[in-house]
């Protein structure tokens, strides 16, 4: 696989596809290789999106280390007569592509932005629990205080920052 496949590929289609996302993405940083990590325009700093050669992953940090994964979306990529495809799905499930492009666009980046429509809003807060050796976080919605009554419960923040406007 080519060194820079996924920075060319994901550049690509977020061309066409950016303001399809609620919360437009801001690449980054462009790392070594296909490492590419995203941000959103509003939600919190603390909130990231890196994609590497095999994955698009959402993070959450919280005092300078990465306090879990809000979610992953891994590719396999495998080719057979049939096309490209990934190995992680059933084989009963498989679906097959003629491009490896078309499968890291169906498999991980569309996934990726309905995932990030879906469970990053105006209404949604990330709750932060840690145990010895530890540490996760979930989403939760404005009106449900019950995360906030685990035992486990360290810190909560809005995942959409407040936008300062300027007069």
């Amino acid at each position: 696989m080519p060194k820079n496949f996924i920075q060319k590929t994901f550049g690509r289609w977020l061309s066409g596809n950016r303001s399809r996302f609620r919360f437009q993405p801001i690449i980054a940083k462009k790392g070594k290789g296909s490492i590419v990590e995203l941000r959103f325009t509003g939600i919190s700093q603390k909130i990231g999106c890196v994609i590497t050669r095999r994955c698009a992953d959402v993070y959450v940090m919280h005092q300078g280390e990465c306090w879990d994964i809000l979610t992953d979306f891994g590719v396999a990529e495998r080719k057979s007569s049939a096309g490209y495809y990934c190995e992680y799905c059933e084989p009963d499930k498989r679906e097959f592509f003629a491009t490896r492009e078309e499968l890291w666009e169906n498999h991980c980046f569309e996934p990726l932005l309905e995932w990030v429509n879906k469970n990053l809003g105006e209404s949604s807060w990330i709750c932060l629990f840690a145990t010895k050796g530890s540490t996760w976080a979930k989403i939760k919605e404005e009106d449900d205080d019950r995360m906030l009554e685990d035992k486990y419960f360290v810190h909560a923040f809005p995942v959409v920052e407040r936008m300062n406007r300027r007069q």
